[in-house]
């Protein structure tokens, strides 16, 4: 018999026959695990997007085994009755379906996960929300091998007048280096730079579709994934405030 024990983050829920549901998790440890668990109406464990411990029981390493969870936080009960937080747990959640196979053990991933579904309950700015959202996208696309860096310019190493981003590498440029190519260059969101400064909507959506962009280039395209409708109605949201 094999056992594991981890904690997790609730992917998705499917009814299986009339007593159970295939319950797929995103554990710390062990990546994404898939089980059956008994249905108990009279408990929320298993919505999405909620946090849990975990345990997972099978004969054989390729079989569904069977689970068990414990709550530790319930994420979607907290923020239910907040579109706007909603949208982007319905997001952070197709993301991870779509980009994370079945055994992939993505720890940082997990721990940015985690932080931004906490991030979500905790704080009622929503511009901190988003941003926390996009830090995840970021860190997604780094721990699948394409690191996006900002943090100075790809030619000159200086860090000072950071103005553009290549859209072949994802590496940042100064004004200056990037004044001939302007018009095929991405313009760096200010706040990538200094977290600190006041952001309004527009900046968001052109922060998603910045990432969006290197994530639709170096992991949906190569592995011919669908684009989440959840993410696309993240930014339709947005746009609406």
């Amino acid at each position: 018999m094999i056992e594991i024990n981890d904690i997790g983050i609730i992917i998705s829920a499917k009814p299986f026959q009339e007593k159970f549901l295939i319950v797929k998790c995103f554990s710390e440890n062990n990546g994404i695990i898939s089980g059956l668990i008994r249905i108990n109406k009279k408990k929320n464990e298993t919505i999405p997007g909620n946090i849990i411990l975990l345990n997972w029981r099978a004969r054989l390493n390729e079989q569904l085994g069977y689970l068990k969870v414990e709550l530790v936080h319930s994420i979607f009960s907290e923020i239910m009755f907040e579109s706007s937080k909603i949208s982007i747990l319905n997001s952070t959640i197709s993301m991870i379906k779509v980009a994370l196979k079945d055994g992939d053990v993505n720890k940082t991933t997990f721990i940015e996960t985690k932080g931004l579904l906490l991030t979500l309950c905790a704080s009622d700015d929503l511009n901190e929300n988003y941003k926390a959202y996009i830090n995840f996208e970021a860190k997604l696309l780094n721990c699948s091998g394409y690191a996006l860096d900002w943090s100075k310019c790809a030619v000159t190493n200086s860090v000072d007048n950071l103005k553009y981003i290549s859209p072949n590498t994802g590496n940042a440029v100064t004004a200056k280096v990037g004044e001939k190519y302007k018009d095929k260059l991405f313009k760096l969101p200010k706040f990538f730079i200094n977290n600190n400064i006041e952001i309004c909507n527009q900046d968001i959506i052109s922060a998603l579709n910045l990432i969006g962009y290197f994530i639709e280039k170096f992991i949906f395209i190569p592995n011919y994934i669908q684009y989440p409708e959840a993410r696309l109605l993240l930014i339709q949201h947005i746009e609406k405030l």
